[in-house]
Formats: structure tokens, sequence, C-alpha cells
């Protein structure tokens, strides 16, 4: 991304209620749009890889959605694709093929998968099913061919929510963001359950004024992760910290941004960001968008039994603590020990384009 004008600001404020009132009136705001319409851009960071991904988000009435991303390294590309209707949810996922260029597109392409795998799950890092981050079995022979590149999934929405609802110990994030339904306002419901934004403060970026909310894993959510302590170092692909920059006028989203702390140096640096740029509220949409039709000889894979079968699993694994739950001899617990200090990343804002 280019540099932004960022200009100075006022301090941050550690008022967790405004912060939480802050996130709570953005996600009110999101589901009273008929529409919302705004292009993507995304940098992935996976280990000590760069990845950029661009494309488009789509929203409507009664959870119809459609995501579309692209992602492209060397002569590969990749592509995923998730429409909804608000009663059948398919996601298709393609990864290009170089076949002139046979060793070094196989590393790129596989290059390519990972990139889009990650891209794929990046909404919920906190997935507590065994599908693969596409959506699909972790058993490959179920779900495509060896030479296949492209896959398609479909799931019965009315069928898994229904069979959700039923099952109290489901958390709410679970039947949102993990099932790939209800775009924003899911993500944003799954963020204020599973976080505790505590500070507030405003930034101008290029002119433009942006209410920046910032918070951490609640205490429930990082024993689910197997923590014990909150200086605890989580795996790899699970955040440590979210910031979101809202417009401060309509309080729409701009940028999520998912930070992870560094592993010598104890600052937060960029893992995820997702900036919504040209959005658009509010305007006519082309009904046709949100109907999906798999590509000619494509057999799509109804996975909505397994995925209710993982739900289960799921929920057995939220209401049940497990041996790792139980802090070692002397060791600090999260009553025991102060919260740790807070610290600034250097990632550009919303403001910033590339």
């Amino acid at each position: 991304m280019a540099q932004s004008e960022v200009e100075p600001t006022a301090a941050t404020k550690n008022n967790p209620r405004l912060a939480k009132a802050t996130l709570r009136k953005a996600r009110e705001n999101l589901r009273q749009h008929q529409s919302i319409q705004a292009d993507i851009a995304e940098t992935i960071v996976i280990g000590n890889r760069k990845f950029k991904a661009s494309g488009s988000y789509l929203q409507g009435t009664e959870m119809r959605l459609r995501l579309e991303y692209q992602i492209q390294v060397g002569t590969e590309v990749g592509s995923l694709t998730e429409v909804s209707d608000g009663q059948v949810l398919w996601t298709q996922h393609i990864i290009g093929k170089n076949e002139s260029e046979e060793s070094e597109g196989a590393e790129e392409t596989a290059v390519v998968e990972e990139a889009v795998e990650q891209q794929d799950d990046s909404s919920d890092p906190n997935s507590p099913t065994e599908l693969d981050p596409l959506g699909n079995p972790t058993d490959e022979s179920e779900s495509k061919k060896p030479d296949d590149n492209i896959r398609v999934t479909r799931r019965d929405i009315d069928k898994i929510r229904k069979a959700a609802a039923e099952n109290q110990n489901v958390p709410d994030r679970v039947l949102t963001v993990e099932l790939g339904l209800g775009g924003l306002p899911a993500l944003m419901a799954s963020l204020e359950e599973a976080m505790q934004f505590t500070t507030v403060k405003e930034e101008r970026i290029d002119g433009q004024t942006f209410t920046v909310v910032e918070g951490g894993w609640t205490v429930e959510s990082l024993r689910q992760f197997g923590a014990v302590n909150t200086t605890q170092r989580l795996p790899d692909h699970i955040p440590d910290k979210v910031r979101l920059y809202f417009d401060r006028d309509t309080l729409f989203p701009r940028r999520i941004l998912y930070l992870k702390r560094h592993p010598v140096r104890d600052f937060p640096r960029p893992m995820l960001t997702l900036d919504f740029v040209n959005v658009l509220l509010d305007a006519p949409v082309d009904e046709l968008a949100f109907h999906f039709e798999p590509p000619e000889g494509i057999v799509p894979n109804d996975i909505t039994e397994l995925y209710l079968k993982q739900l289960a699993a799921g929920a057995r694994r939220f209401d049940t603590p497990t041996e790792g739950d139980a802090p070692a001899a002397g060791e600090a617990t999260f009553e025991s020990e102060p919260p740790p200090p807070d610290a600034e990343s250097t990632a550009d804002g919303p403001g910033s384009e590339g």
C-alpha cells in the first residue's frame, strides 16, 4: 500500500464502555442497510510471506451475500467465491494451473492454495470445526478428485441454523462467522462476543476522520485456545488483537486489522488487513448476484450433514473444559496477573491504497 498522510490525533482513551457501545452501534447500522457494495483489498501474512488479494463484497437483505476474492502469485491465480441466497451457501474455490512451467507452476500453485485457504478462513481464526479452511471435509478423497482445480460445496442454511439453535452450547459466533453467514454484521457480532474492546481514539488519515477501536481476546476465548495466562503466546495462525477503523459519520468498518505479537519484541504487527473501499450503501442491486450455478461438469459436494456433525463437536469443545485448561503448579493464571501493557502498531490506516 502507498503511504497515507496520517495526521496527529488525541491520545488513545481506555474506555471499555465506549468501545463496546461503538461496536454495537456499528453492527446495528450494518443490519439496517438494504444493501452494501464495496471493493475489498486484503493483505495476508503467512509466516515470512505476504500476499495481496482483491475482490468485491455485496450484501443484501435476509442473509443474502456474495463475496469474491482473487489472489495471484507469479503466473498462478486463485479465486474464492461465496454466494448465499439466504437458503443455501455455495463456496467455489479455483486454483489456476500453468502447464508450460510445470515445476515452477506447481510450486506457485501450492503457494496460491495456501494463500486462498488462509484467506477463506481469515474472518474466523477461532474455528472449532475440523472442516478445512475452504469449508470442505478434511478427507480430500471426499471433496475432490486428484486433478481437479475447481471445488464447489453447498450448505443448507436453514437446516444448519435450526440444528444449531437447538444446541444451546454453541456460541453465537459459531452460528454466524463459522458458517460464513451474515457477512459484516455477523463478523461484528463474533468480534463483540469473542473479544474485549478497551480503547477508542480518533485518527485522521488522508483528510478523513476514523473512529478506531481496539481490543483483545476475552479470558474465555483465551482458555478455549488453551492459554492459561495472558502472556502465553498463541499459535501463529491466531491473532492477539484486532483494530477496527470505523467511518466516524456512518460507523461503517473501513478496515479490519488483525494484529500478532512480535515473537521477540513486545509490540503487535499486522497479520491480516481487510480494507473496504468504494463503499456504496443502500443502492439498487441485481438480484441475480445472489444466484449461483456450479460450472458445467462440476458436481457440488453437499457438506451439510458433515457440518452438523462438526457443529456438535464444536459445541462439546466449548462446553467441556480440557485438561489443558488447568494451570501448572506455581503458574500465573488469568485471575492472578495484571493485563499485558498495550502497544501501538505501525500499520497504515484505511486511507492508504495500493
